[in-house]
C-alpha cells in the first residue's frame, strides 16, 4: 500500500499518533530564527500567530531548550545522533532530548520520536557524564527558581495552596525571623515537587527551576501566572490603591497590568498603552482571560498621549517599563540570541534616549504623584544614567524615593542617588537581573524649599561673576 502511494507521488495519511506534535514544529521554527539572529525569543513569539495555550506551550519549551542548549548540544555530540540519523535536525534533536530528560517523555509515534526513543539509554548515559562538566553547568545551567504569582482576580492564596497540597506538592515552611541568606539557601536546594512562599511577597510561590508548571490546570485557567520575582517589584513599589487612576505606559504582554488590577481589587481605572498591533492583541487577550474589568487598553504610543486629556485629571501613578536590551534576563542566553550589535554602546545609547523620552513624558502629567521606572537590563546606560538625566530635568518637581529599603542590593555607587534604586541579580537574588527607581512629586513645601535653594545658588553665581568682572 505504501508503495502505491509512493508510485502516485503522494504521501500516506498519518494518524494522530504518527504525526509530530505541533508544539515541537513551532519550537523548532522559533529556535532556527533565534539562531539566525532574526530576533530574541520574546519578539519572535509575540510577532508570530500563536495565541492561547499553544503560545504558552511553545514559549515554555523554547525557553527551556535554550536554557539547556549547551548540555543538549553536548549530548547530541556524545551520542553521535545526527551522524547516525541524518534526517534529524539539530534543533529538533535538542527539543526531543530535552523532553526525554527533563520533560514528561516523548508522546506519539512519529518517526523522529520513535528514533530518539531508540537512543534513550545512550542519551541518559551521556547526560550523566555531561551534567558533571562544570564548564557546561555554569554556562548552560544558569537556572533561577520558577516564581508563580497568584491571580487574586480569579482565586485566592489559600485556594491555590489547597490545590497544590491535593496534587501532593510539599510546602517547605520557614520561621518568620529567618535571614535573607538563610532563605536563599532553602531556595537553592528546592527540589521538584516542593515549593515555598516567597520571603518578600506572600502571594508569590517559589518552585524548583526544573518544575514543569505549564501543565497545571491552575496555570491554564489563569489562576496563577509564571512571573519572575524581579518583575513583581515595580508594581509592588507603585502601590496602586483601589479606586485610583493608573497608567501602564508600555503594557504588553499584560502581566504587570493584571498585577496592578489585582492590587486595585478591580476598582478604579487603568489606562494601558501599547503601540505594536501584534503585542496589543496579546495584551487584550490576557486582560480578558484574567477578568480585568477596569482597564481601558489603547493601541497607541505612550509618548504621543495628550497629558492634558481630562480623563487623566485624577491620575495618581504611572508605570514606565519600556523596551530595553533585556540583558538581565537569564533565559535570554546572550550567546545564542544576541548579535554583536545588540551589545554595543551605540545601541544602548539609542535605547537610553528612547527611555529618557518616555520617562520625561510620564513626569509631565499634571496630577501624577508617583512614577516607577523599571527595566530588565543590567546596563548602567539604561538605568542610573536614564534616571540621572530625567531627575536633573525635573528636580524642582520630583524626588527619588527608596524602593524597598530592606532589599540588600542597590543601584550603582557611581551616582549619588544609587542607594535609592533597587537592583536584582541572578547570582545574588536568584531572579532575573532588574532595575527599579521611583519618582515622587514634591510637596508644596518641598517645592518652595527647592526653589529658594535654586534662587540662592543663582544669586550667588551672579554675585561671583560681578566680583570677577570688577577684578578684571
Amino acid at each position: 500500500m505504501a508503495k502505491d502511494w509512493e508510485n502516485m507521488g503522494l504521501k500516506p495519511h498519518l494518524s494522530k499518533q504518527e504525526r509530530m506534535p505541533r508544539s515541537y514544529k513551532e519550537v523548532e521554527k522559533i529556535l532556527k530564527d533565534v539562531k539566525a539572529f532574526k530576533g530574541n525569543l520574546k519578539t519572535l513569539l509575540n510577532n508570530s500567530r500563536l495565541r492561547g495555550p499553544i503560545f504558552k506551550k511553545v514559549y515554555s519549551l523554547a525557553t527551556n531548550v535554550l536554557k539547556y542548549r549547551l548540555v543538549l548540544d553536548k549530548i547530541i555530540e556524545e551520542t553521535g545522533l545526527l551522524k547516525k540519523e541524518t534526517f534529524l535536525r539539530q534543533e529538533l534533536a535538542g527539543i526531543l532530548i530535552y523532553e526525554l530528560i527533563f520533560g514528561k517523555g516523548l508522546p506519539g509515534e512519529s518517526r523522529p520520536v520513535t528514533v530518539v526513543k531508540q537512543y534513550e539509554e545512550s542519551i541518559h548515559k551521556a547526560y550523566e557524564k555531561v551534567k558533571n562538566d562544570d564548564s557546561l553547568v555554569n554556562k548552560g545551567l544558569q537556572c533561577i527558581p520558577r516564581y508563580v504569582r497568584v491571580n487574586t482576580l480569579l482565586t485566592s492564596l489559600p485556594d491555590v495552596l489547597n490545590k497544590l497540597r491535593k496534587a501532593e506538592y510539599y510546602e517547605i515552611r520557614y520561621e518568620e525571623g529567618i535571614s535573607i541568606n538563610e532563605y536563599l539557601d532553602l531556595v537553592k536546594n528546592l527540589e521538584t515537587g516542593s515549593f515555598m512562599i516567597d520571603y518578600h511577597f506572600k502571594d508569590l510561590l517559589v518552585f524548583s527551576s526544573n518544575e514543569n508548571l505549564t501543565t497545571w490546570s491552575l496555570f491554564q485557567k489563569n489562576h496563577v501566572y509564571i512571573q519572575d520575582k524581579s518583575s513583581y517589584i515595580p508594581v509592588f513599589a507603585l502601590d496602586p490603591k483601589p479606586e485610583s487612576v493608573v497608567i501602564d505606559a508600555c503594557a504588553a504582554p499584560g502581566m504587570k497590568t493584571i498585577h496592578i488590577a489585582s492590587l486595585m481589587e478591580n476598582k478604579g481605572k487603568i489606562y494601558a498603552f501599547e503601540k505594536s498591533d501584534n503585542r496589543f492583541k496579546i495584551l487584550k487577550k490576557m486582560l480578558n482571560d484574567s477578568c480585568v474589568e477596569i482597564c481601558e487598553a489603547e493601541c497607541e504610543d505612550f509618548y504621543l498621549v495628550n497629558t492634558n486629556n481630562p480623563k487623566f485629571q485624577n491620575l495618581e501613578c504611572i508605570l514606565v517599563d519600556p523596551t530595553c536590551s533585556g540583558s538581565g534576563m537569564v533565559n535570554r542566553l546572550d550567546t545564542v540570541t544576541d548579535t554583536e550589535d545588540s551589545k554595543n554602546v551605540l545601541r544602548l545609547q539609542k535605547l537610553a534616549g528612547f527611555q529618557i523620552l518616555l520617562l520625561k513624558h510620564a513626569l509631565t502629567f499634571p496630577s501624577v504623584k508617583r512614577v516607577v521606572y523599571s527595566t530588565c537590563s543590567i546596563s548602567e546606560e539604561e538605568n542610573e544614567y536614564v534616571v540621572h538625566e530625567v531627575l536633573n530635568h525635573f528636580r524642582n518637581m520630583f524626588k527619588l524615593v527608596s524602593v524597598m529599603p530592606d532589599w540588600p542590593f542597590r543601584g550603582s555607587d557611581n551616582y549619588e542617588f544609587g542607594k535609592l534604586c533597587l537592583r536584582a541579580h541572578p547570582e545574588k537574588t536568584f531572579t532575573n537581573g532588574f532595575f527599579v527607581a521611583m519618582f515622587e512629586r514634591l510637596s508644596y513645601d518641598e517645592q518652595q524649599s527647592v526653589s529658594l535653594n535654586n534662587e540662592t545658588f543663582s544669586n550667588y553665581g551672579k554675585s561671583s561673576k560681578k566680583k570677577q568682572r570688577g577684578k578684571n
